[in-house]
């Protein structure tokens, strides 16, 4: 995607929503694109500005959670110019990480995880031979083009070539591969109302996929979590592959981060994650 100013997006969104005003970032901003507030007379849009292809692959499975009754954000693909951007309704439901900050309890955390594990467990249910989307079927691939967006193209292609090793192979399912408490909208009853990050949604690798969400996982309770996935998915998961997993990625996170930093070209500040 090509970077423009700040002006230009909110140029954007005022041709899409004329009577638009309050155009701002989020408090929690996007981790790879553009993403900015506007309040309409039909009430509060997100509007998420991405590489055109990954606009629309979103939309694709925007439309296909929906008829899978999963709670996450339908979205309508605009264009400004050379420019494409997705919007949406804006969910006023705190993120699960607000939560935590304001004081959310252990129990009740890992009751929010439980719930997006029942989540995950319907979206695995959607059979691969229907997830086909036109661009980034796999998640090594949607990893790949959002590294693209954040650090050197070199890097990227790396960093794309290490997550095909492991997600691209093994027992493939639809997922979402992105189960950060940024990305899970959580009320007081610890019950999630909405996931977001459609570009997460991707075929990959279960297990790998279970060690992406305990990367950021907020507890200690690691091996409780795991046990609650296999009862409620009915299936196995490769625990010692996932431990050592997580061993080698807290190895590695203080080098990959300054590397990150040293050649990041993203919109936003470098993630510390």
């Amino acid at each position: 995607m090509k970077p423009h100013s700040n002006e230009f997006y909110y140029s954007a969104i005022k041709n899409t929503f004329p009577n638009s005003w309050n155009i701002r970032t989020p408090a929690i901003p996007g981790g790879v694109c553009p993403v900015f507030l506007c309040d309409t007379p039909t009430g509060t849009k997100v509007c998420r500005f991405s590489d055109h292809e990954i606009v629309f692959r979103n939309r694709y499975v925007s439309e296909l959670l929906a008829l899978n009754d999963i709670p996450a954000p339908q979205t309508t693909v605009h264009a400004y110019f050379d420019c494409r951007f997705e919007t949406y309704d804006y969910c006023p439901t705190p993120t699960l990480y607000e939560q935590i900050q304001s004081g959310m309890i252990n129990t009740d955390v890992f009751e929010a995880y439980k719930h997006i594990i029942e989540i995950q467990r319907r979206i695995s249910e959607i059979p691969c031979e229907h997830f086909k989307p036109h661009k980034c079927r796999y998640m090594y691939e949607i990893f790949t083009a959002n590294q693209k967006m954040r650090v050197h193209p070199m890097l990227a292609r790396i960093y794309g070539a290490v997550h095909r090793l492991f997600s691209d192979g093994g027992d493939i399912r639809v997922l979402h591969n992105d189960l950060y408490d940024k990305n899970i909208l959580v009320n007081a009853q610890a019950k999630v109302d909405r996931i977001i990050d459609l570009d997460a949604v991707a075929l990959c690798n279960e297990s790998f996929s279970v060690m992406l969400t305990l990367r950021t996982y907020p507890l200690g309770n690691n091996l409780e979590y795991m046990e609650y996935y296999e009862d409620t998915m009915g299936r196995k998961i490769n625990r010692s592959a996932i431990i050592n997993g997580l061993k080698i990625l807290n190895a590695i996170r203080k080098p990959q981060v300054a590397l990150n930093r040293l050649l990041w070209h993203g919109y936003n500040t470098p993630p510390g994650r």
